[in-house]
This record gives structure tokens, C-alpha cells and sequence, in this order.
């Protein structure tokens, strides 16, 4: 993994001018790494030493607060982007301030263990990927629709 962290900012190492490294990108790409270590450290933690599940839903809010922490301290934008079938009701946007950061966490554990709670039964990965696919079916039907107006 740490041979591939310079690859994303080949150009601004090979330029090697001062002053022209995006280190607020390199902050962003480093937290995303450490979250995503620290998630696939709680996988093998899980396959190891067979954790509860108690800790199963501790553990990625823990990994996700890198991420969080750094896009709060550089960006803090928590405006979501309405759907334009709602944006009649709620506007172009909305702000969810500190609800924000408390959703991208519970986010962070649904996508750890949603695949994982369901592995031993049979046909539910399958279900999970038609639904998922459906989902963003639509999503992109809708954009597309959006796009001509």
C-alpha cells in the first residue's frame, strides 16, 4: 500500500516545484487510506479472532474518523444536493450540519457489515446485488431525465 501513495501526485513530485503540491489533496488521500486500513484491519480481526457483534459496530465508527475529521477540518460542507423531484419542497440543497458526520459515520458500518451479517445464508448476496443494481438503475434513469430539461 505505501508504494502506491505517491502515484496519485506523480506529476507534482516529478515537477518538484515549490509550492505547487496539492497537500490538502495528499491530507484527503492519506485519510482515506488509513480509514480503509483500519477497515480491512477489523475484516481480518473478524475472520481471526471471531469478534461479537457488539464490537462489529464499534469498530468502523472508529475507522471512519480519520475521514471525517480531516473533510471536517478542510472542507466542512454538509449540504446535500436534493433530488430534483423534491427541490419543489426542500430547495436545491439542505443542510444537515452535525446530522451530516453522524450519517457518513453509520454509513462507514452499514457498508462494513451489510455483505458481512448475511455471508451464511444462501441467495442473499445476489438479492443485495439485483436491489443494489436496481437502485442505481433508477438513480442514473432519473439523472438522465433531469439532464434534457
Amino acid at each position: 500500500m505505501f508504494l502506491f501513495m505517491p502515484m496519485p501526485f506523480y506529476k507534482q513530485l516529478a515537477d518538484n516545484t515549490p509550492g505547487k503540491f496539492p497537500h490538502h489533496e495528499y491530507i484527503h488521500y492519506l485519510a482515506a487510506l488509513l480509514s480503509i486500513c483500519c477497515m480491512v484491519f477489523l475484516g481480518f480481526a473478524d475472520d481471526v479472532l471471531d469478534l461479537r457483534w457488539r464490537h462489529k459496530l464499534l469498530l468502523p465508527t472508529f475507522a471512519s474518523l480519520p475521514l471525517l475529521t480531516v473533510y471536517f477540518i478542510n472542507i466542512n460542507a454538509t449540504n446535500v444536493i436534493m433530488p430534483k423531484q423534491l427541490r419543489w419542497v426542500l430547495g436545491f440543497d439542505l443542510n444537515l450540519g452535525p446530522l451530516y458526520y453522524l450519517y457518513m459515520g453509520m454509513l462507514a458500518v452499514f457498508c462494513t457489515n451489510a455483505i458481512n451479517i448475511h455471508s451464511g445464508v444462501n441467495g442473499l448476496e445476489v438479492g443485495q446485488s439485483c436491489v443494489i443494481s436496481l437502485s442505481v438503475l433508477i438513480f442514473n434513469f432519473t439523472e438522465m431525465q433531469g439532464k434534457k430539461n
